[in-house]
């Protein structure tokens, strides 16, 4: 049997995005339950080379022709196909082999019935990773009624015919099935947008699963010998984007500054990554004369961030439109605890009773300030709902869908 990832989502040598999926190819090839494990990858139509290595990984581009931004995303499938099956061939996969197709993001469903019409023995799983599980707000062409709706009819379509439906959390999976009801969400944006859909039909699901991203206890783990400082050192990694919540963590810093002026122990903040809102956030630390308790620093590759999480006492990430969050668990793998915000995938990790504790209120920068000096006062431990030991979660979906 051949298990195929297909994803827009894996890091480069020059790019870091997408080492969930990376993670999750390593910890499906470790189970042993197929014979081959390929990595694909859509690849722009005239690149010259068709393949890179990542941390001894062979990735296979398969050529794309898109117009830019996502206009007309399903204008040129005839043309997209055959560079697919061309592909597939080039690569070795007969038609005769039994094959699990394994698809990330719902632009990549028409695949999955592609290689079901000519595949009889193809099974198609798509996995979701976002709490726009349609992937709705995306391209130039976004807010234009017309083209978005002629765009879901297609993605409904496509996404109806797989065989299985993989969503990384409880709530991205209720976002799903209730498309495109706003029922589930507070982000504006979304809800917004969803309303130019409310008479198209849902998507029909035939089957679905949900498994959390995991961390790989390989990379990820405690270490005894920790960094000695005076300073109490709060960490985030994400993207700079507006429903991540830099902002409000900087200002919930910056409230615990205007209250710990006596304090023996410094607070600082690390804040990785970049995005169209990082030059916002530079600015408002460079304003408010933060730059001593707050810094940022560039992407880091993902087998860094173990020692990058080992060097914090507390990792918090405020987003508020979240589906998981796969750094929530890396952190907490490395003996880090982490503070999100309520109503978000992440949540679905917390016990009950650990609520106050761990969970701020979204967008709300004075309760994240409040979590933070408790926890800061306390040091008490966290403890999770679920197994966070990626290699665990994979084989026991293995064991349930592939027969």
């Amino acid at each position: 049997m051949t298990y195929l990832s297909f994803t827009p989502y894996f890091p480069t040598p020059d790019s870091f995005v997408g080492p969930f999926v990376s993670d999750q190819v390593n910890a499906i090839e470790r189970a042993n339950r197929f014979d081959c494990v390929l990595v694909l990858k859509p690849f722009p139509w005239y690149a010259l080379s068709l393949q890179y290595t990542y941390a001894g990984r062979v990735v296979y581009g398969v050529r794309s022709f898109q117009l830019p931004s996502k206009i007309l995303p399903d204008l040129f499938n005839r043309l997209n196909r055959w560079f697919f099956f061309r592909r597939l061939k080039q690569l070795g996969i007969s038609k005769d082999e039994r094959i699990i197709l394994h698809l990330h993001t719902s632009p990549l469903a028409k695949y999955g019935v592609w290689a079901k019409e000519c595949f009889p023995n193809c099974t198609a799983w798509m996995q979701h990773h976002d709490l726009d599980p349609l992937l709705v707000r995306m391209g130039i062409l976004r807010k234009c009624r017309w083209h978005q709706r002629m765009v879901v009819r297609n993605r409904v379509r496509f996404l109806s015919l797989m065989d299985l439906q993989i969503c990384v959390s409880r709530l991205t999976l209720r976002q799903l099935e209730t498309f495109p009801s706003n029922a589930h969400t507070t982000y504006r944006e979304y809800k917004d947008t969803l309303r130019n859909f409310a008479d198209l039909p849902p998507v029909r699901i035939r089957d679905s699963y949900v498994l959390y991203n995991g961390a790989d206890p390989r990379h990820f783990h405690f270490s005894e010998t920790r960094e000695s400082r005076d300073c109490f050192r709060i960490g985030c990694v994400a993207g700079f984007y507006e429903w991540k919540g830099q902002l409000d963590l900087i200002r919930a810093v910056e409230y615990l500054i205007t209250r710990s002026e006596n304090h023996a122990e410094k607070i600082e903040l690390i804040l990785l990554g970049s995005g169209m809102r990082l030059a916002e956030c530079r600015q408002y630390v460079h304003e408010h004369g933060l730059s001593e308790n707050i810094r940022f620093e560039s992407v880091r590759d993902h087998a860094e961030l173990p020692d990058f999480f080992r060097s914090l006492d507390l990792f918090v990430l405020p987003s508020y439109f979240e589906a998981f969050g796969c750094v929530y668990l890396e952190a907490y793998a490395c003996g880090v605890p982490f503070i999100c915000s309520a109503g978000q995938g992440s949540t679905e990790l917390i016990p009950d009773e650990d609520v106050e504790k761990w969970v701020a209120e979204p967008q709300n920068p004075k309760d994240l300030a409040e979590k933070i000096a408790m926890f800061r006062k306390e040091r008490y431990q966290q403890s999770l709902t679920v197994d966070w030991n990626i290699d665990h979660l994979i084989a026991k979906f293995l064991k349930e869908k592939v027969k």
